[in-house]
């Protein structure tokens, strides 16, 4: 009685311990999200003011005192004029950090991975950066790192942000999408956390896997019924050998050919240079989620 009383306990452990992991990521994104729309209402109340070091063009912006640019791709015509300047200036903080650039398209012949890292590389190689791409064909959205900035903004980070932002872009608030992805991605660069769902969720059903098998062999290890030992097996088993006679019987046969060995040999060699990639960029990172 105590021993199942020691393993329903155990086991009552490790489901609180998972579900108080998954109630702490749920909470942690609800709050993630919670401060991105008090962010938003209260940006929609200032008026956007550009630092002196800025120099603008048609949704480009230059910082001089960094060498970055910001960059306001729109081609899907996802925002309006007043989202794209509030886009602008949650964007502008990252240009301390590299090259910031948003991107939709409604039309896509490639992957929305490849469209983002080419599209990246295409402007700015394999300098600093990050680039966040909606594209509506595939009805994807990619975070797109490179440089010093990919060493924090990971492959790991890219996913957790845009598992944190495509609920937005599946109700059509593309704007609060982008400004949530660019907002994280501050955040990171800063050595600040982000809610990480799925890193939770994965932790807890790791740890409930483990749990179950410490309950398994905690129960295997204190059963009641012993392993009989080999010493035992051998005392009841009763053990006897005959051997009969051996005959020899022919089933087939088969011929080996072994040619002549030769000093020499004729054949052919071949030999040629490297093919490979030419012009492409296979620096970076991506992660993204479907919406």
């Amino acid at each position: 009685m105590a021993k199942k009383i020691q393993l329903i306990g155990m086991i009552t452990i490790i489901f609180v311990f998972t579900f108080s992991q998954v109630f702490a990521a749920e909470v942690q994104l609800e709050e993630t999200h919670i401060g991105t729309e008090t962010s938003v209402l209260t940006s929609e109340e200032s008026e956007v003011s550009l630092p002196a070091s800025i120099e603008t063009k048609e949704g480009e912006y230059f910082d001089k005192e960094t060498n970055h640019t910001l960059l306001i791709l729109d081609d899907a015509n996802l925002l309006s004029d007043t989202e794209k300047d509030l886009l602008m200036s949650d964007m502008m903080p990252l240009l301390r950090y590299g090259n910031v650039v948003f991107l939709s398209v409604d039309q896509n012949e490639s992957t929305a991975d490849a469209l983002a890292r080419n599209t990246y590389h295409d402007k700015f190689q394999s300098t600093s950066g990050v680039l966040f791409l909606i594209d509506m064909d595939n009805r994807e959205i990619i975070l797109f790192s490179d440089g010093e900035v990919e060493k924090q903004v990971t492959a790991d980070k890219e996913d957790s942000i845009t598992d944190n932002a495509y609920r937005y872009a599946s109700n059509g608030d593309y704007y609060t999408c982008a400004s949530s992805v660019f907002q994280q991605v501050d955040k990171v660069l800063k050595g600040q956390k982000i809610s990480e769902p799925m890193k939770y969720i994965s932790n807890a059903l790791i740890a409930l896997t483990l749990g179950f098998f410490i309950s398994f062999l905690f129960v295997w290890k204190h059963s009641d019924i012993k392993r009989a030992s080999s010493q035992e097996i051998v005392k009841n088993c009763a053990v006897a050998f005959s051997v009969g006679a051996i005959t020899a019987t022919k089933i087939g046969q088969h011929r080996v050919y072994s040619p002549p060995s030769s000093s020499s040999s004729s054949g052919y060699h071949s030999s040629g240079g490297g093919g490979g990639f030419s012009g492409g960029h296979s620096s970076g990172s991506s992660g993204g989620h479907r919406f």
